[in-house]
């Protein structure tokens, strides 16, 4: 008897630690052990804590988890304000930060107010309905969807499309695209052309600088090619 109640004991330890981890699997197991082997007043309550962690954080994940603000609230789209405000009460007192222990349920308070305050204003009421979308749920534009169309066409699709809209014969196509395969070929067999090699500067000065020079003493040699011949011509006379 003495040694089911320390291997309880035991048990219940590492029920405790489970729920403080958040484990709250692994802490129903251990306390079931430990109720199994010797059970105990803190045993119990032990117990009793893990089903209210549990029940806390079903709370928080059905109204995080709603698909739109009268879910949240767990009402229908008619409503009444009395029947709102009702419902707000009775959910405040699942998912309320001071009340729930989930790790959530400040969030879930939060989107349960937002359904509240929402719900209970009739033009944002009328809004919503008729636009929930611009609450909560991503707009779909045509664009989007266009593109999303488009991009779920098979490839091999593709050139059907290209001459169904075009008023080209198959023929005429597919000739087309043997010229500009040759077209592709012949570029790729022409000798491939020589890179330009960048001029120094002062290559570019040096190269100036003689023809100047040259340009110079083509000038002189004409010069003393004219005197020669005007003294031929004097001579002559």
């Amino acid at each position: 008897m003495w040694s089911n109640r320390e291997n309880a004991e035991e048990a219940l330890g590492l029920a405790r630690r489970k729920l403080s981890e958040g484990d709250t699997a692994g802490a129903m197991k251990w306390v079931e052990k430990s109720l199994h082997m010797y059970e105990t007043v803190e045993a119990r309550e032990v117990e009793r804590k893990i089903q209210e962690r549990v029940a806390h954080m079903a709370a928080t994940r059905r109204v995080l988890e709603a698909a739109d603000l009268f879910e949240v609230l767990g009402v229908t789209r008619t409503a009444t304000a009395a029947e709102i405000k009702q419902a707000f009460k009775r959910l405040s007192r699942e998912v309320h930060p001071d009340k729930n222990g989930a790790d959530e349920a400040v969030e879930a308070f939060k989107r349960l107010n937002e359904a509240q305050t929402t719900l209970s204003d009739p033009r944002e009421r009328e809004k919503y309905a008729g636009n929930p979308c611009s609450y909560r749920c991503e707009a779909v534009t045509l664009e989007a969807v266009t593109r999303e169309a488009v991009t779920r066409v098979p490839a091999e699709m593709a050139p059907t499309r290209r001459l169904a809209g075009s008023a080209k014969t198959t023929a005429e196509a597919a000739e087309e695209e043997a010229e500009a395969a040759e077209e592709d070929e012949a570029a790729e067999a022409a000798p491939p052309i020589a890179p330009r090699l960048p001029i120094d500067a002062a290559d570019y000065e040096d190269s100036a600088r003689d023809d100047e020079v040259a340009e110079a003493e083509a000038m002189a040699m004409a010069e003393a090619e004219a005197e020669a011949n005007a003294q031929d011509d004097a001579d002559a006379k």
